[in-house]
């Protein structure tokens, strides 16, 4: 059992913390005292990665809002951010190994493909799924949504 407003908290401040940009995190959980069951330590990286790539691909001022909300026996995470986006094109094959999107502006930004993988197969481990909407120059919302 996971207090996830206990987990995400300390990420959330790593993260900022390690930034060498603004970064603003708004965290909604309802009900705030949201506990669920999952592996500590998978949730914590499916969490972690998800904050990075919105810092990684977002413009000199980061805004991500992180919600996770659970009604009767589904739990829901977004995560949004205000970056870049994701072309049309290219949102079907992000969750694929080693791929990395062709449109990304800055090539020096560090990542090998791996990431959004890993949280498809973390996701897929817990029963869930893990889907993303996105607009160019708008940024992107990751949702997953999790059997409890």
């Amino acid at each position: 059992e996971i207090n996830l407003k206990e987990l995400i908290t300390p990420l959330m401040e790593q993260h900022q913390l390690k930034a060498d940009k603004p970064v603003h995190i708004e965290l909604d959980i309802k009900p705030e005292t949201l506990v669920i069951v999952a592996d500590r330590t998978h949730f914590s990286n499916i969490i972690s990665n998800l904050i990075e790539n919105a810092i990684k691909y977002s413009g000199k001022e980061v805004r991500i809002d992180l919600s996770c909300i659970q009604k009767e026996h589904t739990l829901t995470i977004q995560i949004t951010d205000n970056g870049i986006g994701i072309p049309p094109a290219e949102q079907s094959k992000v969750f694929d190994k080693f791929y990395r999107g062709n449109h990304i502006p800055d090539r020096n930004i560090p990542g090998i493909g791996l990431g959004l993988s890993y949280v498809k197969l973390l996701t897929e481990a817990h029963h869930g799924h893990v889907s993303l909407t996105s607009q160019l120059s708008k940024g992107t919302t990751f949702s997953i949504v999790l059997p409890q």
